[in-house]
């Protein structure tokens, strides 16, 4: 008869599955076709990259040192012949990932909420793509409920002009912060509020999928990596067409450095059209707009330290022709005592002349893995403008 832990761990399992389990990045599917463990790409709780996953995305989902080749025939139909060369796959490379959480207001009447509100299944995401042909990838992520919606989709082509990843290109549907610290890649709730941050009418979002062309590569020895994209920028209620006939440009340079630490430089320079309906009448006006800023990362043993500071300077977001500008800040601080275990502290805060843009929120987090593609995890979310405003959560996610 199984011990005591062992039922308890079959008993959590069975309770997490029949409930369901924030973004749609941790992908089982390369697991399944590598025979390999989830912790291969990523850090201590998925679907956080760690230096061998986030190499592995850049190059296109390939195994390094040509070691790719021996798994591409074993997964494509008659290698060698032209069915190869057009990427016909035996099996479709798809996973699923279902998050849940229970919420639990510190003062449900002050909020003007449920003691309790249960989202037990809060999203379902399919996510699918990797490595068609040598050099040619493919990646998109998508909620399939409740909402169905596209989150990103990309299509790369990687090592051109040398295998050394010197220039790799991606078009689509992009996420411009990807290669940084990306909110659809955080174990936590809360959110990145720097990178979210809405100014006025202008709708732009650095955190958020752009329609556009992006290059990327490594130098001196893979640590100098660097990032350029042309996008789209602020785009219509149909989500596609742009606001202004401009097109925005976003770039990184990165110093990586001892294995896992890093330090980055970033900017976006952008112009949207923006219309605004008030009073019966129709005004349309012009916002120009850059934000630039800058992170770093550094680890020491089980504890890692994060920060990232941003600066946003508006022309015109309100129509007023009123200058907005505002700092956004963000600082994290782990400890990873075992493998499966993560403990994280974090205070993200925008700071502004404009009231409406001010926002400060510590968050806590425990997050355990009970499977590699099972995580638990309880947060506290502590709204420093609003105390009473804060929030418990419960969180579930599973990735299959």
């Amino acid at each position: 008869m199984p011990p005591a832990s062992t039922w308890g761990r079959l008993v959590t399992v069975a309770f997490v599955l029949c409930l369901g389990a924030r973004a749609a990045q941790a992908t089982p599917s390369f697991a399944r076709k590598y025979n390999a463990s989830c912790h291969l790409c990523h850090q201590t709780l998925y679907p956080e990259l760690n230096s061998f996953g986030r190499q592995f995305q850049e190059a296109g989902y390939q195994m390094p040192a040509g070691a790719e080749q021996a798994y591409r025939d074993k997964d494509t139909l008659a290698p060698g012949t032209i069915a190869e060369r057009i990427g016909l796959l035996k099996d479709l490379p798809l996973s699923a990932r279902a998050v849940g959480y229970a919420q639990f207001p510190i003062d449900p009447g002050a909020s003007g909420r449920n003691a309790a509100d249960l989202r037990l299944l809060d999203q379902l995401y399919l996510v699918g793509g990797g490595s068609l042909y040598k050099n040619i990838s493919v990646f998109f992520a998508a909620s399939a409920a409740p909402t169905p919606l596209l989150h990103h989709a990309a299509l790369g082509f990687h090592n051109l002009f040398s295998d050394e990843g010197y220039f790799n290109v991606r078009v689509g549907n992009l996420l411009v912060f990807d290669w940084l610290r990306p909110e659809h890649r955080t174990i936590s709730k809360a959110g990145n509020l720097a990178a979210t941050l809405k100014v006025g009418l202008n709708p732009t979002q650095l955190d958020t999928n752009h329609l556009g062309v992006e290059v990327f590569g490594r130098f001196l020895s893979k640590k100098l990596f660097y990032h350029l994209a042309l996008v789209q920028g602020a785009t219509g209620l149909d989500g596609v067409n742009d606001l202004d006939s401009y097109k925005d440009v976003f770039g990184s340079l990165q110093l990586h450095f001892h294995y896992r630490d890093r330090i980055s430089l970033f900017g976006y320079v952008g112009r949207t059209q923006i219309t605004s309906a008030v009073r019966q009448t129709t005004v349309r006006f012009t916002d120009a707009f850059w934000i630039g800023g800058a992170d770093v990362e550094l680890h020491f043993g089980p504890v890692m330290i994060y920060a990232l500071a941003t600066h946003g300077d508006h022309d015109n977001a309100y129509g007023t022709n009123v200058r907005t500008t505002y700092i956004g800040t963000r600082g994290e601080i782990r400890v990873s005592p075992l493998r499966d275990l993560l403990l994280l502290a974090r205070f993200d805060g925008v700071f502004s002349s404009d009231a409406t843009l001010q926002r400060q929120v510590a968050a806590a987090t425990i997050g355990y893995l009970v499977l590699t593609n099972l995580k638990l995890s309880a947060e506290i979310d502590v709204d420093l403008r609003t105390v009473k405003s804060s929030t418990a959560y419960l969180l579930f996610d599973v990735a299959l």
